[in-house]
């Protein structure tokens, strides 16, 4: 599998997930998402994307009109974005070649959570 094909599948998993979650925020709140990929926000607003993960996003924001997704430029310096690509770029250069969506969620989390955790560790 090419790099941008596993750069792809990231950055349309991370949507996903961050489209789910704001799911099953309260009707009242309005979310924004913003996503520095405009493949990953060209194909979940197909709802016939060859792509199974962006159909359910599709499928997620048809349903929650309340929930927003836009670009970003990339490298703009926006610290959220630099630092939502400096996790992708590890886990695309030292992580497992697989695709996340086959993995158990919990699976998922625990490895988020374990490098969060050893970020946040003094030197």
């Amino acid at each position: 599998m090419s790099s941008v094909k596993i750069e792809f599948q990231y950055e349309i998993t991370a949507l996903h997930e961050a489209v789910k979650y704001a799911s099953h925020l309260p009707n009242h709140n309005t979310c924004k998402i913003h996503v520095d990929n405009r493949a990953s926000i060209m194909a979940s607003s197909n709802s016939e994307s060859a792509n199974q993960t962006a159909r359910q996003i599709f499928n997620i924001l048809l349903t929650n009109p309340k929930i927003k997704v836009s670009w970003v430029k990339a490298h703009a310096v926006n610290i959220g974005n630099e630092r939502a690509d400096q996790l992708a770029k590890k886990e695309t250069q030292h992580g497992q070649l697989y695709t996340l969506t086959k993995l158990p969620k919990p699976y998922i989390k625990g490895l988020l959570r374990n490098s969060m955790v050893e970020e946040l560790q003094p030197s």
